[in-house]
């Protein structure tokens, strides 16, 4: 979670906490704090925000709630990344195959199926950078109204990209648990998988990540 906290850790300590960069050096700060100076910063704090500085717990265990959230869905994505990447290259693979090329409904719902994994994947990335800016955005010119404007807009594509992490973990998990090592399986039952479970419900994720609500009986979740 580093780069969410260590902004408001150096909003606290301001000049202090400069050069930390590791979670030893904060810790080490917190051990031998210049009370005064912390204690004035976070009287700044209060008064940028537009409350009582008693009122500072509350709005770190919200600010605290919502980038755990966030590092969570974030480390889901690199745990998913490797599985999405080793999937898109096994179909490069699938598509030196004789049998495949000559499969034409085949080809065309890969091309399909390539296109929109690639999709969520840079939506996903896209959010996450989007989620990192406006946090560096709201350090830089503290208000309560720009914290609530970040909340607001965690809080709604958090659903989103919630939804999309799910859907695409249980696709991958299917794909590996049936294929575990690029030389299981042939193209034929690769690209059958393809045509049933990897399409089945892949156009719910995709319509999650846009905000339109999943449909129950939906495949992503099969």
């Amino acid at each position: 979670m580093s780069r969410f906290t260590m902004p408001l850790i150096k909003e606290i300590y301001g000049d202090d906490a400069a050069n930390l960069t590791r979670f030893e050096d904060i810790v080490g700060l917190f051990k031998d704090p210049d009370v005064k100076k912390a204690l004035a910063r976070l009287k700044q704090m209060a008064e940028k925000l537009q409350i009582g500085i008693d009122q500072i717990p509350l709005f770190l265990e919200n600010y605290g709630d919502i980038f755990m959230s966030l590092s969570y869905y974030n480390q889901c994505l690199d745990r998913l990344t490797p599985l999405l990447e080793a999937f898109i290259y096994a179909m490069q693979d699938m598509r030196k195959s004789m049998q495949v090329r000559n499969d034409r409904n085949l080809m065309a719902e890969m091309d399909k199926v390539e296109k929109l994994i690639t999709g969520l994947i840079n939506f996903l990335k896209r959010t996450f950078t989007d989620f990192g800016n406006m946090s560096q955005d709201m350090w830089n010119n503290l208000t309560a109204a720009k914290f609530e404007q970040v909340k607001a807009y965690i809080e709604e594509t958090q659903v989103k990209v919630g939804s999309v992490l799910c859907g695409l973990t249980v696709k991958m998990n299917a794909w590996v648990i049936r294929f575990p090592n690029p030389k299981s399986g042939g193209p034929g039952a690769k690209g059958e998988f393809i045509m049933t479970d990897m399409r089945q419900g892949l156009a719910d994720i995709v319509a999650a990540a846009r905000g339109q609500p999943w449909s129950p009986d939906s495949g992503a979740a099969h």
